[in-house]
């Protein structure tokens, strides 16, 4: 649980800041949390299962960063949903972020599940509060983009030696 604790603050600040939307009804919210669940699940078990664990033969560092590449590098997809291209940026620094982060919790807990559980709880919050991508949503993220690269130095040692 401690280290999930600072992703859990990280998205505190798209929650205070804009709230869950109340243009979602019960059943669409539930539908949402279905989804996000099953994008958690699927995610993590490609990303930082069958793909962190294939790149440790090359080692450990490798494997982190590898991933965490692929995995950032992936969601530039969204550019075909007509994203603005500052957004795709900080979105793929994000992805790469948290793909590093999330790599590095499952190399010292050996654990999927606690990134698991995170992955569809940013999902969910990331589709269900009331922002818009306006520059406020950009300045969020960059300041999200922040916190988990601070994050992942101060983690990187440990997971390393671990």
């Amino acid at each position: 649980v401690w280290w999930d604790l600072p992703l859990i603050v990280m998205e505190l600040i798209p929650l205070v800041m804009y709230g869950f939307s109340g243009k979602i009804s019960a059943y669409q919210y539930l539908i949402i949390a279905l989804f996000t669940i099953a994008v958690g699940v699927n995610e993590e078990i490609y990303f930082r299962g069958l793909i962190l664990r294939i790149l440790t033969e090359k080692g450990k560092k490798h494997a982190i960063i590898g991933s965490a590449i692929i995995f950032g590098v992936l969601h530039l997809s969204n550019a075909f949903n007509g994203k603005n291209i500052f957004y795709l940026i900080l979105q793929m620094f994000f992805a790469f972020f948290v793909g590093f982060v999330l790599a590095e919790i499952v190399s010292i807990t050996k654990s999927l599940w606690i990134v698991i559980i995170w992955h569809a709880s940013h999902d969910f919050i990331s589709m269900t509060t009331e922002g818009e991508l306006d520059t406020k949503a950009l300045i969020i993220l960059a300041i999200q983009v922040i916190l988990l690269m601070i994050y992942a130095v101060g983690i990187w040692k440990k997971s390393i030696t671990e």
